[in-house]
């Protein structure tokens, strides 16, 4: 536990560092500050880095070499940003019991 909260730490400083460059460049071009899309994109962003520090920290206790895991890692990261976008495909295919609550969850999330 204490592995995957110093790993999930250091990436967030990462990401909090990178995110104010990158408020300090748009108000820079004097575009004003957008506070709740910034503060909506560090909580998904800190979110998927949790998944993605988790999926690591697990991948070394299976596999023995560091390539492997990377390698594995990267794999399934890439098929779960390209997936997510045909969700509602892939729950249209489901019998109705499951098709009515995967969809209205899709519906919830995304709804603006």
């Amino acid at each position: 536990m204490g592995k995957f909260i110093g790993s999930w730490l250091a990436a967030t400083i990462a990401m909090l560092v990178f995110y104010l460059f990158l408020a300090a460049i748009i108000w820079s071009r004097g575009e004003g500050p957008k506070i709740s899309t910034y503060i909506q994109g560090i909580w998904l962003h800190w979110v998927c880095l949790a998944i993605i520090t988790a999926m690591a920290i697990c991948g070394s206790v299976f596999f023995s070499a560091p390539s492997a895991n990377i390698t594995i890692t990267l794999i399934v990261t890439s098929a779960i940003l390209m997936v997510g976008r045909y969700l509602n495909l892939l729950a249209e295919q489901k019998p109705e019991p499951f098709q009515s609550i995967i969809l209205r969850n899709l519906l919830r999330n995304t709804a603006p």
